[in-house]
């Protein structure tokens, strides 16, 4: 039944979307993470610097 199929093949696509977008949350999450644990390893490093020289 070709309606049938079609039916199957939108919900694959959809599927395969969801898990994609999952997917880039998951990689944004992480991403984020990484990035403002560069920004406060940074901040760290900076305020030590000035511990050390002021």
């Amino acid at each position: 039944i070709p309606y049938l199929k079609g039916g199957c093949m939108g919900f694959h696509w959809i599927y395969s979307l969801i898990n994609e977008l999952k997917l880039l949350k998951i990689f944004s999450l992480l991403l984020g993470g990484i990035r403002t644990w560069n920004d406060d390893s940074w901040r760290n490093l900076k305020v030590l610097h000035h511990i050390e020289f002021s």
